[in-house]
């Protein structure tokens, strides 16, 4: 596995109307409570809006890991079929299970396609299809817990490798089959064998959309843009 430091998010939005944000506050119309049908979210019910932390603003998602697992995810419309970026911050709560991996996933239907998640033992996984059963591609460098960590991929539907990103480190990824085109993205919550873990996470700033890639010397420049741009929809 090919890893890159310093390259992570060497992409910004193209600004186009396909280029979504979510900050799950209450100007997005999301309330406290379930998740689940708010602003078409649908899925797990161990996911909910909350005020316990937030990376900006007041509210975040956060999952809880009990006996399931699973993802809560909303359509993408129009479907995307060429490059794309998606990305996410999570903070996973100290004294969470290593076993319950957080981060995110991209749909074709109900078909599983490119995801990455992170653990409170420091673990990057990224595959396709189920992200339980993703291999380790890294580790993170920094402690795993209790801070805001981002993660995202950039992928081209229709082919078989993806890049992820974890906390400033890029890592390729050999995919072994492609989807055709993402209808659904979502943010994930499972365990990996041990069905008795527990865990808690929040995800805030969640951040989808066709990217354009920028050469190295504009890196922080484009970063600096999507925190103005953050700042900016508060």
């Amino acid at each position: 596995m090919k890893k890159f430091p310093l390259l992570a998010f060497a992409c910004v939005f193209a600004p186009i109307a396909s280029a979504q944000t979510f900050g799950f506050e209450t100007s997005e119309g999301f309330t406290v409570g379930n998740l689940d049908g708010q602003q078409s979210w649908n899925g797990a019910s161990n996911a909910s809006v909350s005020t316990e932390r937030a990376r900006t603003g007041t509210q975040s998602v956060k999952t809880i890991g009990g006996s399931s697992g699973g993802s809560s995810w909303v359509d993408f419309s129009p479907a995307l079929t060429d490059e794309f970026f998606m990305s996410v911050y999570v903070n996973i709560v100290s004294g969470s299970s290593a076993d319950r991996i957080f981060g995110i996933t991209a749909f074709n239907g109900f078909l599983t396609g490119p995801n990455v998640t992170i653990s409170s033992s420091g673990q990057v996984r990224a595959g396709n299809s189920s992200a339980f059963s993703a291999p380790v591609v890294g580790n993170l460098t920094s402690v795993a817990t209790d801070r805001w960590i981002q993660i995202g991929l950039l992928y081209t539907p229709g082919t078989t490798s993806a890049t992820v990103f974890a906390d400033g480190q890029q890592f390729n990824v050999n995919l072994g089959s492609s989807l055709s085109q993402i209808t659904d993205i979502g943010i994930y919550s499972d365990y990996i064998s041990d069905i008795n873990s527990t865990g808690t996470a929040y995800f805030d700033d969640y951040n989808v959309g066709d990217a354009v890639p920028e050469p190295a010397t504009l890196i922080v420049l484009g970063t600096a843009a999507l925190a103005v741009a953050r700042r900016k929809r508060k």
